[in-house]
């Protein structure tokens, strides 16, 4: 399963598994180290459900969640890796 659908899921009210976060922090550092998925637009209601800005960029939803429901234990948030490797 890709990021977006778990995350869709995610958005719509549905507890993800352990193991669906942890594949989705699999999924997060593959789309960063890769450069995939780093241009596409999440739909506004992705957005809102993670709590940024419409409009934003799928992994920012994705990274913004996995810094919820996953932190790092350095206490830099994703989201912050995910901007300085753009």
């Amino acid at each position: 399963m890709d990021f977006k659908t778990l995350l869709d899921w995610h958005c719509a009210g549905y507890d993800l598994t352990k193991y669906e976060i942890d594949e989705l922090e699999k999924l997060f550092i593959i789309s960063i180290d890769n450069n995939i998925n780093n241009k596409d637009i999440a739909p506004n209601h992705i957005c809102e459900a993670c709590c940024v800005e419409e409009n934003s960029l799928w992994l920012l939803c994705l990274a913004n969640v996995l810094d919820k429901l996953k932190p790092l234990k350095k206490k830099i948030e994703k989201r912050t890796i995910l901007l300085q490797n753009n």
